[in-house]
């Protein structure tokens, strides 16, 4: 498996200082009772409870025995579980490996092999699928790995309890004496892309121009945020805008539509089929935006349950989508690093 190293340009020195860890302290400093994150789980979580949580998830990683520097895989579907076990494993100075729970034991392997990840975390389950299995195939292949976490859906035998919603209240830990750019890693189409969440803000900002993203309107997202396009889009335009986060998956449209209704207006971000048949079903001012991706429907669930969908065969742009001419549409595979990379090593 290749290496690639996104955003090798350096960016901008107004970015220099931001990175996930800086942006919730001071959202959670300025508005601590403002929703920030909520999932299809029921998962609701204030920005001093995100902080709070991340805090105690990073200082039970220290505790577990994790360094900086050193790398963890988190395999994470579209649920709060992900963006917090994210945030906690940069306050604990880790990069940090993300993968959708649809990747199978082979990928798994290596993934966490290529990024020499020494711990895997995951939920018990996501939807039909059991990616904390898959994570227990992997650790029993190799010795690099020490720990494998359950972030949540029941306790599993042999895997550390991590579930963010019960663990303890902790301090976060301290920061290395020399600060490090903690890394995202992300993987696609073969090869592994490694992010500076400097891009990353960068990215998330002109989406904030772009789809006039502010702290009124929340985001609602359909993508797991393991991938650069998803993470822009999802945490990191929303600890930016200081507007809630809502994640769905795995996806059902009955529920989706009730969570729609329950939101609207809202900035939409998900795989452009799933636009075009909102087009049919949704009205046309429950969107403040639609940031939309055609990349991101090779992994997308499923769309089973809206009407008018069969025969559907595909958007090679936007249309389709004429009924929401009042909207913001952003093309988020236009944000994409791909032309910013260039060839590195494996870890």
């Amino acid at each position: 498996m290749t290496l690639i190293e996104g955003g090798a340009k350096s960016p901008p020195d107004p970015f220099a200082s931001f990175d996930l860890d800086s942006l919730l302290g001071g959202a959670a400093r300025l508005r601590p009772e403002r929703l920030a994150l909520e999932d299809s789980t029921g998962a609701r979580m204030t920005y001093s409870d995100l902080d709070s949580r991340a805090s105690s998830l990073a200082a039970h990683l220290v505790e577990l025995g994790l360094a900086p520097e050193e790398c963890i895989l988190i395999v994470g579907g579209a649920r709060a579980s992900c963006v917090v076990a994210l945030i906690a494993g940069v306050r604990a100075g880790l990069d940090v490996a993300l993968a959708p729970p649809q990747m199978n034991v082979a990928e798994l392997g290596e993934f966490a092999a290529a990024c020499g990840a020494v711990a895997l975390l995951s939920e018990a389950a996501y939807g039909e699928l059991a990616p904390l299995d898959a994570l227990f195939a992997v650790a029993s292949s190799t010795e690099r790995v020490r720990i494998v976490g359950c972030l949540g859906g029941g306790a599993a035998d042999g895997a550390v309890d991590l579930d963010i919603l019960q663990l303890d209240a902790r301090a976060a830990p301290p920061r290395p004496r020399a600060p490090r750019e903690c890394r995202i890693l992300t993987r696609g189409n073969g090869a592994i892309a490694r992010h500076g969440q400097q891009a990353l803000v960068a990215a998330a900002l002109e989406l904030l121009s772009r789809a006039r993203i502010g702290m009124r309107d929340p985001i609602v997202s359909t993508l797991a945020p393991v991938s650069f396009i998803a993470l822009a889009a999802g945490p990191f335009a929303a600890l930016l805008a200081g507007c809630a986060l809502y994640l769905h998956g795995p996806f059902s449209a009955a529920e989706f539509v009730a969570a729609l209704d329950r939101r609207a207006p809202c900035h939409l971000v998900g795989p452009r089929e799933l636009a075009a048949a909102l087009a049919q079903e949704a009205p046309r001012d429950a969107f403040a935006s639609l940031m939309l991706s055609q990349n991101a429907a090779r992994g997308f669930e499923g769309l089973a349950g809206f009407e008018g969908l069969a025969g559907f065969a595909g958007l090679a742009g936007f249309e389709g989508l004429a009924g929401f001419d009042a909207v913001a549409l952003i093309d988020l595979d236009t944000l994409a690093p791909g032309d910013m990379m260039q060839p590195s090593t494996p870890k």
